[in-house]
């Protein structure tokens, strides 16, 4: 026989008495009904016979697969319990390739879907569109930090550190829930990043890209010198030389939160006590008058009560703890009509205003504003809110995106304009109330 009669029998065999050109290439919905749906009808097939046709079809379509996986999942013959058997059957089968389980996964229950993603390698952009996908809480923070997982066993080296505020970015201004676990992974992260490029560096670390990612205040206050030192010790070899030295890499931060404070408040023209951090975790005595110096540093115009101030609120100085007994004699001191007025207020304010005023308690503001005189404390407000209403004008030019982003944390207007903060007489008011004035030398206590 020859060449010619094999390639005409080979035709026929395969195709027919047509041409190879001329069979018509079956769309995904006719491969879905013919290969799956037609016979499950005619068929007592089981899920798991289901599955295995459902994951047949994928291979043998590798073109088609997010079409035929769409048209699986519109297919009331098929049973939900089918795909999701399919897709982890399809992750855990080294026979089927990856993509065929993250095509699945797409329409999967929330189960599977963690599978896939802690079981195969996906881009960044991939994982974070399966994240997406998941509806249940738990689930979704497990996905979360198991994004943040892969990346973290993927840092080696100074050249993995390249695309990594990158990558990070891409997830945390995804649909991420920062909860206590998500956070957690996330910093371990950004440590061992530090870790490696003094590791590798000499000592040597840019802080600016995860800067833009997690603020350093909130890196402070998360104790991200000592977790920098954990990471670091992890990556020395047996014999290794441990050469870190956490007071210098502490100093690094205290000196760039003070500087960025310092340069915020003066492009604004205010007071460095109302833009210098004060929550930075537990500082040591020797720590807090380092980040002291760096503030006088940047503000040589610091004066001696901005710094006390400063660092009151840094040692958070226990205030006296009132009962709910004494709130109420207190009020009952108070002249009939103002106490009237301050429960009024208090029952008018919102959660978020209350906590608002927690804020203002905790930070140290009500403690520093009791201590000046009626004009000067309106003055202090009056910079405030001019802070505040400039901030609102520079936001989208904030570097502190993550923060904004995916805590979904807004800047809460103590005043919303100067005529909310002084009547025509010059007088405080709160919440559109007329309070009793009181002259420039009485004190205001709460």
């Amino acid at each position: 026989m020859g060449i010619k009669d094999l390639g005409r029998n080979f035709q026929e065999k395969f195709f027919g008495n047509k041409k190879e050109s001329e069979v018509e290439e079956k769309r995904p919905e006719e491969l879905v009904q013919e290969e799956v749906i037609d016979p499950i009808q005619n068929k007592d097939l089981t899920i798991q016979q289901q599955a295995d046709k459902i994951i047949k079809i994928l291979k043998e379509n590798p073109e088609y697969l997010s079409e035929i996986v769409e048209k699986v999942a519109e297919s009331d013959a098929i049973s939900q319990e089918a795909v999701d058997r399919a897709t982890i059957k399809a992750t855990d089968s080294p026979e089927v390739p990856d993509d065929v389980a993250k095509a699945l996964a797409e329409q999967a229950s929330d189960k599977p879907t963690l599978h896939v993603l802690k079981e195969t390698t996906m881009s960044v952009s991939q994982r974070v569109k399966l994240n997406a996908t998941i509806d249940d809480e738990k689930t979704k923070e497990e996905a979360d930090c198991t994004a943040f997982r892969k990346i973290y066993n993927n840092l080696k080296t100074l050249g993995d550190l390249k695309a990594l505020p990158e990558k990070v970015e891409e997830i945390t201004l995804g649909e991420i829930q920062r909860t206590e676990r998500t956070d957690n992974e996330l910093y371990k992260l950004i440590a061992k990043n530090f870790a490696i490029m003094y590791h590798e560096l000499n000592g040597a670390m840019n802080i600016y890209p995860m800067e833009k990612i997690i603020p350093l205040d909130e890196m402070m206050k998360e104790k991200m010198p000592q977790r920098i030192e954990e990471e670091y010790t992890d990556l020395l070899d047996d014999d290794e030389e441990n050469k870190f030295d956490i007071e210098s890499v502490t100093n690094i931060f205290l000196e760039r939160i003070a500087k960025e404070s310092s340069e915020e408040a003066s492009r604004l023209g205010s007071s460095i006590e109302l833009f210098a951090p004060t929550d930075l975790g537990e500082l040591s005595e020797k720590e807090i008058e380092r980040y002291l110096d760096y503030l006088n540093k940047y503000n040589p115009c610091l004066t001696a009560l901005e710094r006390g101030n400063i660092k009151d609120r840094l040692q958070r100085k226990e205030h006296d703890e009132y009962s709910v007994e004494q709130f109420i004699e207190g009020i009952r001191d108070l002249p009939e009509n103002q106490g009237k007025r301050y429960l009024s207020i208090l029952a008018q304010l919102s959660p978020k205003e209350m906590d608002t005023v927690v804020q203002c308690i905790e930070s140290g503001l009500v403690d520093s504003l009791s201590k000046k005189r009626a004009k000067e404390r309106t003055k202090y407000l009056e910079t405030i809110n001019k802070s505040v209403i400039q901030r609102e004008i520079n936001k989208s030019e904030s570097k502190r995106k993550y923060g904004e982003d995916i805590k979904g944390s807004e800047e809460t207007t103590l005043v919303d304009s100067k005529e909310k903060l002084q009547d025509s007489e010059g007088h405080l008011q709160i919440q559109g109330q007329n309070p009793t004035s009181p002259g420039e030398d009485d004190e205001w206590t709460l």
